[in-house]
């Protein structure tokens, strides 16, 4: 009895096709198109997603609320320690998101009936934003947080219309975006925002935690809107960062405890996860009886 014998590894796994790294997937690179084929497409992608129940929980609120025209939308905070599920909970929302209309990609976590016919996605990785310029679309040149969430949703135009305020040391009023949000459902998705806030002033960090206080009532106000902030706070990596940083996560983590709920994509299911990675298919009976073995070994 062996690995072999009691499971079918895929085929990434068989020819020595992994490293570290693919099990540490970085939001941000799937923005930009980097990202490795296993994130970067979305049927690769569901094919290797284990439906954890608080995943499906997750998933299943949020495009439940954004094909609901009766309810106001909502917001939730995705807060766990390294490994558990945030990085891969915002790309699964994001595939599904651009990916509506195809209605054979993620039923597991999501079902084809009751989905919204459309979604218009918002996805920022504040982590690899820069100062004194966030991000750049070819020659445009966009200076904050706020500047980035109006490109996406409105391009160069809406970009224009902030003016001055495309800028941290400024701050847009608190019903800017109605100016600019679409008919269709919204999907914000808000990625490493201790990271960035750790960039900015004194003053820059207090206008970034305004406006993402009233990003919260914005998505709490308006109907088919969904807005999901991750929390890095309990990785290891920043609870031995610099006293700045944690600061700066202490001074978000004041404003969305507050305000929205937190929650947790794998729970208990992390050993689940990894086996949907690694293996396509086990013989679950054969699993029992190698279980059986070591513990008689024992």
């Amino acid at each position: 009895m062996g690995v072999l014998t009691g499971c079918i590894p895929r085929p990434d796994v068989l020819v020595s096709d992994l490293n570290d790294n693919i099990f540490a997937a970085e939001f941000g690179d799937l923005l930009i198109g980097k990202a490795a084929e296993v994130y970067a497409s979305p049927r690769p992608f569901f094919d290797n997603t284990y439906p954890t129940a608080p995943l499906r929980k997750i998933v299943q609120m949020v495009f439940e609320r954004l094909a609901d025209p009766k309810q106001n939308g909502a917001s939730l905070r995705l807060s766990t320690g390294f490994g558990g599920g945030k990085t891969h909970t915002l790309m699964a929302l994001w595939h599904l998101g651009n990916n509506i209309g195809d209605a054979t990609l993620g039923t597991d976590l999501l079902p084809a009936a009751g989905r919204p016919k459309s979604v218009r996605v918002v996805a920022i990785d504040a982590g690899k934003a820069g100062i004194p310029i966030f991000s750049s679309h070819g020659r445009v040149q966009v200076k904050s947080l706020w500047g980035e969430m109006f490109y996406q949703l409105g391009g160069q135009k809406a970009l224009k219309a902030l003016g001055d305020v495309d800028d941290p040391e400024a701050s847009p009023h608190a019903d800017a975006l109605d100016d600019v949000a679409p008919a269709d459902p919204l999907l914000i998705l808000l990625d490493e925002l201790v990271i960035y806030m750790d960039k900015l002033s004194a003053r820059g960090q207090g206008n970034l935690l305004g406006f993402v206080n009233n990003l919260i009532s914005f998505a709490g106000n308006r109907p088919r809107t969904f807005l999901i902030v991750t929390d890095p706070g309990k990785q290891q990596a920043y609870s031995q960062a610099t006293a700045q940083l944690q600061q700066a996560g202490a001074r978000l983590d004041d404003v969305l405890s507050r305000k929205i709920s937190d929650y947790d994509p794998i729970g208990n299911e992390s050993a689940r996860v990894i086996n949907r990675r690694l293996f396509e298919s086990v013989d679950h009976h054969a699993a029992e009886q190698a279980s059986s073995t070591y513990l008689d070994l024992y």
